[in-house]
């Protein structure tokens, strides 16, 4: 448990909630813990955030079944001032642009930025999970699969330029926490993506990869639907929730710069 990716993404308190759970096995104590730990949290997303990683754990690490779980479960006004305020989201919906000026920002924020745009992946995935490269084909094994399979990626531009920048960026970031890099680069995103934005952070890597495919599409791609680009190069799956991808539009002077 103590190496997983979910774990670390913890805070250390939060972490601690389950660490004394493995030692004492008292059930009643760590839901209690969890429940208060949740109610800290601001706002409705993030106290379903710290809900679901919780029970992503409990799940995966201790085999809780969702019954036996019921104690940390949202409760039915929770589940309903989350759905009010996801509707209201989707309600308020506006476009945001990404002219190339912006494009270039983002992309000199960190190398992590340029190497998501051009392959549509996670930053957890990029530093943290296993690849297979050559100079034809990247794939790589994905958070949302549990089939612990790889799978190919469709890069945006050269692949062996795209190979030499993740293998260099791997190296750099030999001993580096992945959680304090992404920390870090969602600090530099903020001031740099508009504050109108529907999401400040790195998150808009995965955006644009999506909206380029959609908006500059060829060969293989051709006449696709932006539901269908999600799904199949992001690995989405379900592009009903993923209502963000709708908001992020290319300027035309974006052209094919990431096609070089």
């Amino acid at each position: 448990m103590e190496t997983s990716k979910a774990f670390l993404r913890l805070p250390i308190a939060s972490r601690g909630v389950l660490t004394r759970y493995k030692t004492d096995r008292d059930l009643t104590k760590l839901f209690s813990a969890i429940n208060s730990d949740i109610a800290s949290q601001n706002t409705i997303q993030s106290r379903g955030v710290r809900r679901s990683s919780y029970r992503g754990i409990l799940r995966n690490v201790f085999k809780m079944s969702n019954a036996q779980m019921v104690q940390i479960e949202a409760q039915d006004t929770e589940k309903q001032d989350y759905f009010n305020a996801l509707k209201a989201g989707q309600n308020n919906q506006h476009e945001d642009k990404v002219d190339l000026k912006l494009l270039n920002q983002i992309m000199a924020v960190s190398p992590i930025m340029e190497l998501m745009i051009r392959s549509g992946l996670r930053i957890s995935e990029l530093l943290d999970n296993q690849s297979k490269l050559t100079k034809k084909r990247v794939q790589f094994k994905l958070n949302k699969k549990k089939d612990n399979a790889f799978y190919d990626i469709k890069i945006i531009g050269s692949i062996p330029r795209w190979n030499e920048l993740y293998k260099k960026l791997k190296a750099d970031l030999d001993k580096t926490p992945s959680k304090s890099t992404i920390d870090k680069i969602n600090l530099k995103l903020k001031d740099i993506i508009p504050s109108t934005f529907y999401k400040q952070s790195s998150h808009i890597g995965r955006a644009i990869y999506a909206r380029y495919l959609y908006k500059f599409k060829s060969g293989d791609i051709e006449n696709w639907t932006l539901p269908r680009i999600i799904s199949t190069f992001l690995h989405h799956d379900n592009t009903n929730a993923s209502a963000y991808y709708q908001h992020v539009v290319l300027c035309d002077d974006v052209g094919d710069i990431l096609q070089g």
